[in-house]
């Protein structure tokens, strides 16, 4: 399943998420077409971001398990 980690990056976007929706909502006339497309390419690249940061971890960690082949590494 992965460490403990991986919960705080989910609540991260979820709070940098919760916060792009609300500086739309404040903008007055609403959501408009071009502000939802930033919006999304915004998370999703956070989202990316987050996700390659993740895999950089993990696979750093397995290195630094020398003499433990994928079969001995899982428990």
């Amino acid at each position: 399943m992965g460490g403990g980690g991986d919960w705080v990056t989910a609540v991260d976007v979820f709070a940098v998420a919760g916060l792009f929706y609300l500086m739309l909502l404040a903008m007055p006339g609403g959501l408009t077409l071009v502000e939802i497309c930033i919006l999304v390419s915004g998370l999703v690249s956070l989202v990316a971001a987050r996700v390659i940061q993740i895999l950089v971890v993990r696979k750093r960690r397995r290195n630094n398990k020398t003499g433990l082949t994928k079969k001995q590494d899982v428990h």
